[in-house]
């Protein structure tokens, strides 16, 4: 029998408000779906990233964010994105210094990176993470099977970026199982 479950992990979120309203965050989080094989269970571990718009400010002036919900509210408002391991390494190269940009270089004649892409029966998904200027910037935008275009764009500052990294190096060893080896 196979069960999906969140498994105890904070999500690491990165805020970017603003006072226009117009501002956006990003959240990573990581589930586990247990599988048996065998009559074995063991752990898989999914990593997500999700990234919403601001949707405004809450009765206490604080930001809200358009996260994914069951409602028709903050539909249009966020993206998701499950993260392979490929899609964490090109992120780890970047954050690392080792590549400026994920994915592959831009095709001849073309100036913008095209990113990371995913594509299902709902529609597609493209992740960007780049240096620019000594900043790094994530823009993740989505397209469903009727054309609707969902986009969201934040800088991440090189504190959060340290963050990032440690938690994806580790997500990786996790994966593995290998935490335990010397």
């Amino acid at each position: 029998m196979t069960q999906e479950k969140r498994i105890l992990a904070k999500e690491f979120r990165i805020y970017k408000p603003n006072a226009k309203g117009s501002g956006a965050a990003s959240k990573f989080q990581c589930r586990t779906k247990w599988k048996s094989v065998d009559g074995v269970e063991y752990a898989d571990l999914i990593l997500f990233l999700e990234s919403a718009q601001q949707t405004g400010f809450d009765s206490n002036k604080n930001a809200s964010f358009g996260w994914s919900t069951n409602s028709e509210k903050n539909k249009g408002k966020s993206v998701t994105m499950k993260l392979g391991l490929p899609d964490i390494g090109e992120m780890l190269l970047v954050l690392k210094g080792r590549k400026t940009f994920v994915g592959p270089e831009p095709k001849e004649g073309r100036k913008i990176e095209p990113g990371l892409y995913h594509q299902n029966k709902h529609g597609n998904t493209s992740l960007r993470l780049k240096w620019s200027e000594g900043r790094l910037y994530l823009n993740i935008s989505s397209q469903d099977k009727n054309k609707n275009v969902t986009k969201v764009s934040h800088s991440i500052t090189t504190a959060e970026a340290a963050v990032l990294e440690s938690l994806l190096e580790n997500f990786v060893v996790e994966l593995h199982g290998w935490k335990y080896q010397s």
